[in-house]
C-alpha cells in the first residue's frame, strides 16, 4: 500500500509540476554599443583538462557527440552564441577576433531540510504546498576578448546565484529545476558582463579595428 501511494506520489510529481519555457534560452538584454564581429568560442572548464569548443556549425555534430558536452554545456553554448551573435557584436563585416566564455566556477547545493517531512508523511504535506527540495547554484562566468593576432583585449567576470523550488503545480520537477537554475544563472552572469563590456566599448573597438 505505501508502495502505490509513492509510486502515485511520484506520477503526480511529474505531471503537476511546471514546464520549462525554452524561450528562456534566448538573451534579451542587448549592448547599445555593439562591438566588431567576433568568432565565440565556449571554453569547457574541468580540473583536468581545457577543451575549446569553437560555436560554428561545422562543429556542431562533435559538440553532440563528445562526452563532455552535457544538456546544460548545450544551453550555455546556445545563450552565448546568441548573446554574442544579437547582443554584443554587429553582424556585419569580417571578424576581428574571437570572444571566449569560460566558466571558471558552478556550486551546487540543495535544501537538507524538506525532504524528510516528504518522505515521512509519502508526499502528503507536498499535495497541500510544501516544497520537495529547494535547489541553488551559484556559478562564476568568465569573458575574454582577443583580437586577430591572438592579444588579450578585454577581460570581464561576474557571479551569479539562482534557486528554484521542487513541487507540485507551481514548482518544477528535480531535473527541470536544475536546468532552470543553469540558465538563469548563466544568463544573469552574461548581462553583467555584457554591461562591463558595454562600458568598455569605445577602447574595445579601437583595440580590434
Amino acid at each position: 500500500m505505501k508502495i502505490s501511494i509513492i509510486v502515485f506520489a511520484l506520477i503526480l510529481l511529474l505531471s503537476s509540476c511546471k514546464s520549462l519555457d525554452l524561450d528562456e534560452l534566448n538573451p534579451k538584454e542587448k549592448n547599445k554599443t555593439l562591438l566588431p564581429p567576433l568568432e565565440p568560442v565556449y571554453d569547457i572548464y574541468r580540473i583536468d583538462h581545457h577543451i575549446d569548443h569553437r560555436v560554428d556549425e561545422a562543429n556542431l555534430s562533435n559538440q553532440v557527440i563528445n562526452p563532455y558536452i552535457n544538456d546544460d554545456t548545450r544551453d550555455r553554448i546556445a545563450i552565448f552564441e546568441s548573446d554574442v551573435y544579437d547582443n554584443i557584436t554587429t553582424p556585419y563585416g569580417e571578424r576581428r577576433g574571437s570572444i571566449h566564455c569560460i566558466i571558471s566556477s558552478e556550486e551546487f547545493e540543495q535544501s537538507p531540510h524538506l525532504l524528510f517531512p516528504s518522505v515521512l508523511t509519502l508526499g502528503l504535506l507536498n499535495l497541500l504546498g510544501l516544497p520537495y527540495d529547494i535547489r541553488y547554484l551559484s556559478m562564476d562566468v568568465k569573458v575574454e576578448i582577443y583580437d586577430l593576432d591572438r592579444n588579450l583585449v578585454g577581460r570581464y567576470s561576474a557571479q551569479c546565484r539562482k534557486k528554484t523550488l521542487v513541487a507540485f503545480y507551481y514548482g518544477y520537477y528535480f531535473k527541470t529545476a536544475d536546468r532552470k537554475n543553469n540558465i538563469q544563472a548563466f544568463k544573469c552572469a552574461m548581462n553583467d558582463i555584457k554591461e562591463q563590456i558595454n562600458t568598455d566599448a569605445e577602447r574595445l573597438i579601437k583595440a580590434l579595428n
